[in-house]
């Protein structure tokens, strides 16, 4: 889901990312983009993808943004 909306998985734009860090068709990506700040929170998404890695590996991780808690 490309915020809150669901995204073609053979859309061009994904193709891209996983041609060019060589993933395998059945990984996952998951993406977070917006301001890297304390009140976004976005540790609450690294502490849910550690979890996340305890359970399942087959996915991968993109983080946009930019701000005091890059």
């Amino acid at each position: 889901m490309l915020s809150g909306v669901d995204v073609n998985i053979n859309s061009r734009e994904i193709i891209n990312i996983k041609e060019k860090y060589k993933l395998s068709e059945k990984i996952k990506i998951i993406m977070l983009t917006g301001k890297l700040s304390f009140d976004k929170s976005p540790d609450l998404f690294i502490e849910s993808i550690i979890r996340l890695n305890r359970l399942n590996k087959n996915y991968f991780v993109v983080i946009i943004g930019d701000g005091p808690m890059r």
